[in-house]
């Protein structure tokens, strides 16, 4: 049954949401509380509110979509962190911050697209369990939501960690890095 564990991905996101590198690591739990408290947040005034998903097709395509993407993303990411590994194989603390933040993206990428295969599977069954063309439930709205935000959420979190990794490993100079503060030269 290990083939079927999904265990190792959910322990990558949530090893991934910390602070520091190499020995200095600690746990980030501001984020790691966003990520438990938003998406219940959203579910309970679903809930409370009693909001119904009046068109969850295009839902169920955009996460679909968003799926084939995120694998997609995730092949690139195995090659760029290759590239990298080749690029330090004389010396392990060389490039370590570039490495942890393809390596912590890659268990965030793998983490969205699973929830994206969830977030769908609940789509079709919540839309096949609607009767007559009605607006789906409020309980499969609420778990749909949830889901969908916890995506977005891992969403926002790779994209700065993918663009440090790029402005790093391709030394992009400051003028054009969002990371170097300073007055906008153009």
């Amino acid at each position: 049954m290990s083939r079927f564990s999904i265990s190792p991905i959910i322990r990558a996101h949530w090893k991934g949401l910390t602070n520091g590198t190499g020995p200095d690591i600690r746990p980030d739990w501001p984020a790691r509380y966003i990520f438990i408290v938003v998406p219940v947040g959203v579910a309970a005034l679903t809930v409370v509110l009693g909001w119904q998903l009046s068109e969850p097709a295009p839902l169920l395509a955009g996460v679909s979509l968003l799926a084939g993407g995120l694998l997609g993303s995730f092949a690139q990411l195995s090659s760029l962190r290759l590239k990298v590994s080749e690029w330090t194989q004389h010396s392990a603390d060389e490039w370590l911050v570039e490495r942890e933040l393809l390596d912590e993206t890659a268990g965030h990428v793998l983490l969205a697209a699973m929830l994206c295969a969830i977030d769908a599977a609940v789509l079709v069954i919540a839309m096949n369990a609607t009767v007559g063309g009605q607006r789906v439930a409020v309980g499969w709205s609420a778990g749909v939501l949830a889901i969908s935000v916890y995506i977005l959420l891992v969403f926002i979190v790779c994209l700065p960690r993918l663009y440090s990794a790029y402005v790093q490993i391709n030394k992009v100079s400051d003028h054009l890095s969002g990371f170097a503060k300073g007055k906008w030269t153009r």
